[in-house]
């Protein structure tokens, strides 16, 4: 298990094409109590650039009769799913 968690090769999918493969490495231990701000303050950008480019038109969001300007993106705790 933690030879799957800890590396391996990672490629990624977009429009149904597939990118080069990279290494992946450990990165940052959630329990660490001093990672959480900085976890915080990441993600709260990531969100506010993915907002800006839909206000710029750069990107449109899915479902956009359910959600208004449509969902680009969901976060909860420490997972992000992006819809783009």
């Amino acid at each position: 298990m933690m030879k799957a968690v800890c590396g391996g090769r990672v490629a990624v999918n977009l429009n149904r094409e597939l990118g080069q493969y990279f290494r992946s490495y450990k990165g940052l231990r959630q329990a660490r109590r001093s990672i959480i701000p900085l976890v915080v303050h990441v993600v709260d950008g990531l969100s506010a650039i993915l907002d800006k480019a839909v206000e710029r038109g750069v990107l449109s969001g899915v479902t956009p009769h359910l959600v208004h300007d449509g969902l680009t993106h969901l976060q909860y705790a420490d997972d992000t799913i992006l819809f783009i």
